[in-house]
């Protein structure tokens, strides 16, 4: 469906890899055991021509989805069913494509994975019509956001946020900071906690001496850890409070206690 010849190339540069804490390189140059995967798939050994292959099937499943997701919305159309139904589309994760040598998904907090799809259709005369928004939003907030439009109270120990107030065009964002979470039988020592801003990354790795740190303005494709910039430590400080902060908010009082302490 697409010529691997016209598909752009993801941003790569020499030492892409060698700021980055180890299991990047490892699975770029030895390749890691995956999920789903064993350890004979090795980036590196990858052609620039398998790669352009690589992506240029990927737009054509692209493709095949924003088809059949348009055949759906059709049918809704069609049966006079649009005007009651908010269709969202999302996804858990993203893809690497080549984003710094890597692909697929694993113990990887970039751009490439963390930003999803996340679309929405209203009914008519709801929401912003055709508008986008930069605004950061996490998958926990989909339920929270899909009772706010229902009319429906959102239960106590949610810890997702109603986008709704952004969707309404009501306020520019409802928070300053996502968290992502990543845990892995196949990479137990790799419980990893990210914190994204606006503007900065920070990816924790617990008992480790080594981190992520991005300038997203400065860096948009994160090629400079700045974990160990003694420029950052004050933004490395203040990023590391603001994720035990977001960790702590993530807490619940469910069940709740049967005694005072």
């Amino acid at each position: 469906m697409y010529n691997p010849a016209d598909v752009p190339l993801p941003p790569r540069r020499p030492g892409d890899l060698d700021s980055r804490p180890p299991q990047y390189k490892a699975w770029y140059e030895e390749g890691v055991r995956h999920e789903g995967f064993g350890g004979n798939f090795i980036p590196a050994k990858l052609s620039e021509a398998n790669l352009r292959e690589m992506i240029a099937f990927n737009y054509a499943e692209v493709t095949l989805i924003d088809q059949n997701v348009g055949r759906i919305l059709a049918e809704l159309d069609r049966q006079g069913l649009a005007e009651n139904t908010i269709v969202i589309f999302t996804a858990d994760h993203g893809e690497l494509l080549g984003e710094h040598g890597l692909l697929l998904k694993g113990p990887f907090m970039c751009e490439g994975l963390l930003r999803v799809p996340f679309v929405i259709r209203w009914p008519r005369g709801q929401g912003k019509g055709d508008a986008t928004t930069e605004a950061l939003v996490s998958l926990a907030d989909l339920m929270p956001t899909l009772l706010a439009a229902a009319g429906v109270a959102i239960p106590d120990g949610v810890q997702g946020r109603s986008f709704l107030p952004v969707l309404a065009g009501e306020a520019p964002a409802v928070r300053d900071a996502v968290l992502t979470e990543f845990h892995s039988t196949y990479f137990p020592d790799l419980n990893l906690r990210t914190l994204r801003t606006p503007d900065y990354k920070l990816v924790y790795y617990p008992g480790k001496p080594y981190g992520e740190l991005y300038d997203l303005q400065k860096d948009p494709h994160e090629f400079e850890n700045r974990w160990d910039d003694a420029a950052y430590a004050q933004v490395r400080s203040e990023l590391m409070q603001r994720l035990v902060d977001e960790l702590i908010g993530q807490e619940t009082d469910r069940p709740g206690p049967i005694a005072h302490a």
